[in-house]
């Protein structure tokens, strides 16, 4: 059966202008949104490009993609600071001691998702469909403050690796440049781990 490559890539090209927000992804979203209440500083943000070309692929996932992360370089440490006191008659400055908890390091990282393509070597008269995987690989460098806790807390660092850092991976924007080329935006979210006796502060 021949294949229309025009009508596809006009097809395309309409899903790509019209992309919806997937539930999956919107779910995820919240989820940020509630921890951002709670403490701002766990919730890390990065990106990666993909350069594709929109001739040869025929549709483009919309909700979570693949993520595999290495946290072996991500770090935390905890240092003597002192924040604001929070009082019914305002704020006090600096009238605080606590502990300011960091982590630190990088974070590398590897997204990935199957597409089907026209990527066939010639085959079925140039027509036929097969899938491929499309990845970006990048690494989210690391200087954050995760929280503050009381000076009397023993070990306050959370725990990085054995799945306590959560990672998600989506396709948030696609720049259709021409026929033949499309920068794929992949948003990448990572919640760190809350901490012991985390203090509520002024953020």
């Amino acid at each position: 059966m021949a294949v229309n490559r025009d009508k596809v890539l006009a097809e395309l090209r309409e899903k790509l202008e019209n992309r919806n927000m997937d539930p999956s992804v919107q779910a995820v979203l919240d989820q940020v949104a509630d921890a951002q209440q709670a403490n701002c500083h766990r919730v890390l943000f990065d990106c990666c490009h993909l350069t594709l070309s929109p001739e040869s692929v025929i549709d483009l996932p919309k909700g979570l993609i693949n993520i595999y992360a290495d946290y072996f370089f991500l770090e935390c440490c905890s240092n003597p600071t002192t924040i604001d006191g929070i009082t019914e008659c305002g704020t006090l400055v600096n009238a605080c001691t606590a502990q300011e908890v960091k982590a630190i390091g990088n974070i590398n990282y590897v997204t990935s998702f199957n597409a089907p393509t026209f990527y066939n070597n010639g085959a079925a008269d140039c027509n036929r469909t097969m899938n491929h995987t499309f990845s970006c690989a990048s690494t989210l460098c690391v200087n954050h403050t995760l929280c503050y806790t009381t000076p009397d807390t023993v070990d306050p660092c959370p725990e990085f690796c054995n799945g306590n850092v959560l990672a998600f991976a989506y396709i948030s924007d696609v720049d259709y440049c021409n026929p033949s080329k499309a920068v794929v935006t992949i948003s990448v979210i990572f919640i760190l781990p809350e901490c012991e006796n985390d203090i509520p502060v002024n953020n």
